[in-house]
């Protein structure tokens, strides 16, 4: 079973590949069994522009 949980972010998010979020974005985390971040996905809330994130655990 994956869970969410989301966040609104108003401002700029810059990331370490030069990507720039700027404005309101929508972060959703997915959460799985163990209730560790599986995924993220940011969803600009003024453009069509979205970006996502996998992570994994060693």
């Amino acid at each position: 079973m994956e869970l969410e949980a989301f966040i609104n972010y108003r401002g700029k998010m810059i990331f370490c590949c030069g990507e720039i979020m700027k404005e309101k974005n929508k972060l959703t985390y997915f959460l799985n069994k163990n209730q560790l971040i599986d995924s993220l996905v940011i969803e600009s809330l003024e453009t069509d522009k979205k970006m996502s994130f996998e992570y994994e655990y060693q």
